[in-house]
């Protein structure tokens, strides 16, 4: 018969056996986690337009890789409700991470650090105007919330745009006069209608 010290003996190896493998299976599985690579950080968004000064002080638009509309109606994605300003007044263009910004043959013209332009480059800081609403243009950062998804106003005249059936077909005829650089000919071809009928189109 065992004595009691060698019982105790062999009961305490495979007691002690397991904590030895628990510890070992737990340091493993840590060193595993330690190793795997931190999540990955998507960083600053890129492009961005805020409001500085009038109605739209301090709001922020993320334009991204998108290429959107500026203007009156509330069908653009940043819309400046001001008489003023033409339904469809300019046009941001994002192209191999390029912003440019071009004029629709807008009534009150664009502006780039006070110097009006057809089409231009835009560049981190740069101050967009169109209308009288100027804008800040940063390449990237966190802003505050996406006001193009917010309550878009509509009044009377806004609202009037918005009704217009041939918005679509006047949006097309200035993307094409400007991509042509105010070749009314080549434009009026692209959209495949009269010169006369892309005028009128463009004098609305």
């Amino acid at each position: 018969m065992m004595s009691t010290p060698t019982l105790t003996l062999l009961l305490a190896v495979p007691l002690l056996l397991i904590v030895v493998i628990f510890l070992f299976v737990r340091g493993a599985a840590k060193d595993r986690r330690s190793a795997s690579p931190p999540p990955v950080s998507t960083g600053p968004k890129r492009h961005f337009l805020v409001g500085k000064g009038g109605d739209l002080d301090g709001q922020s638009w993320h334009i991204g890789s998108r290429r959107v509309t500026v203007g009156r109606a509330p069908s653009n994605y940043v819309q400046i409700n001001s008489p003023d300003v033409s339904r469809i007044a300019a046009q941001l263009d994002v192209k191999d991470d390029v912003v440019k910004v071009i004029d629709m043959n807008s009534g009150a013209g664009t502006q780039v650090n006070g110097d009006g332009v057809q089409m231009s480059e835009l560049r981190d800081g740069d101050e967009l105007k169109i209308g009288g609403q100027t804008f800040i243009y940063h390449v990237d950062g966190d802003f505050k919330e996406n006001a193009a998804f917010g309550a878009k106003a509509v009044g009377k005249a806004v609202a009037a745009a918005t009704m217009d059936a041939t918005g679509n077909l006047r949006l097309q005829a200035h993307e094409e006069y400007a991509r042509h650089k105010g070749d009314e000919n080549a434009a009026a071809e692209a959209v495949g209608i009269e010169v006369d009928e892309l005028r009128r189109l463009l004098d609305h």
